[in-house]
């Protein structure tokens, strides 16, 4: 699959792989990093929106601030009729949104080939 880096740096890659985005988040997504996370996501949905899933393996937790964030892009999303969810979930950051019940508003899936069908149903 043909896959270019479009942003990368050492807390956040963002790869587009055909017409999907990878954002690859590589700290915690709390109140100090957020908003940042926020607005770079925003930035390449601006250019081309399309689908978006986040790699959550190198996220070691997750805030209310980045729950909120996710759940702003997610909104964004499919309000324009494209597709949204996270792979890899570390084991600290599925229990926190399995507590949360964000799995029932968030699609959630193992692993990037998992993503992938879910955009073909």
């Amino acid at each position: 699959m043909n896959q270019d880096y479009f942003y990368n740096n050492d807390i956040l890659s963002i790869l587009k792989k055909e017409n999907i985005w990878i954002v690859e988040p590589k700290v915690r997504l709390d109140l100090s990093f957020s908003d940042n996370f926020y607005s770079k996501v925003m930035e390449i949905l601006q250019l081309e929106s399309q689908h978006l899933f986040i790699d959550m393996a190198q996220v070691p937790y997750i805030s209310s601030s980045g729950i909120k964030v996710i759940l702003k892009i997610k909104n964004f999303l499919e309000m324009r009729g494209y597709k949204f969810g996270l792979y890899n979930l570390t084991k600290e950051v599925h229990k926190i949104i399995h507590i949360s019940e964000l799995h029932h508003l968030i699609p959630i899936f193992n692993n990037f080939d998992e993503a992938l069908l879910y955009l073909k149903k």
